[in-house]
């Protein structure tokens, strides 16, 4: 879901514990570590880590999930279908095919890495400016192009995206917490300094879950 909405519904528990005139804990938890989907764009906060493909000459997945059925594909080969589309999307998130643009035209990694560190939590609108001035010029970079038959848009989970929603999530919850696939104290470092440099004194929860 997009980060606004989740916010919403952290302001939602809040004023009903008001309303019940009792007192509780509020623990805004994040499972973006492993996210693949999203189901909208509409919040640019979200924009950093949602992917897209360079491939123009590619038809919308959509439409080739949509004519795949019609011909009789079903189960794995339409399965099939949608993976023989993705690898050739070569999807990406903007940033980065920012910076390959970038490295094609000998653009110094300073400059790069600048672009990089300005863009990392811009909406998609401010690092196509960012990287046009850095002289990527016009990138062919299109979002709505993966999207599922279901309308969600392919998101790029890791820590770092993780880190980006509990920054927002901070002021609205007593408690952060991240799950993550295995209980790694380097991942929960980089988490808790994340939070921590943006929110100081903000208590962490780092959880784990067995696969």
């Amino acid at each position: 879901m997009p980060i606004q909405e989740h916010i919403n519904r952290l302001i939602a528990i809040r004023l009903q514990f008001d309303i019940m005139d009792v007192e509780n804990i509020v623990v805004a938890r994040t499972d973006s570590e492993a996210a693949t989907l999203i189901t909208t764009n509409v919040d640019e906060r979200d924009h950093a880590f949602i992917l897209g493909t360079t491939n123009a000459d590619l038809e919308d997945l959509v439409n080739v999930m949509n004519k795949a059925e019609r011909d009789g594909a079903t189960g794995d080969k339409l399965q099939a279908v949608e993976d023989d589309w993705t690898r050739k999307a070569k999807l990406c998130l903007f940033n980065d095919a920012a910076a390959a643009a970038l490295k094609a035209k000998g653009v110094a990694q300073s400059k790069i890495d600048d672009f990089l560190k300005q863009a990392a939590h811009a909406s998609n609108r401010t690092a196509r400016k960012l990287a046009k001035e850095a002289g990527a010029g016009e990138i062919s970079w299109n979002w709505d192009s993966p999207r599922t038959r279901e309308g969600f848009y392919r998101y790029q989970g890791g820590t770092q995206c993780a880190i980006n929603r509990a920054v927002y999530y901070a002021p609205y919850s007593d408690l952060i917490w991240m799950e993550t696939a295995k209980p790694i104290l380097a991942q929960a470092k980089e988490f808790a300094d994340g939070v921590h440099a943006v929110h100081p004194k903000q208590v962490r929860l780092g959880a784990s879950r067995l696969r």
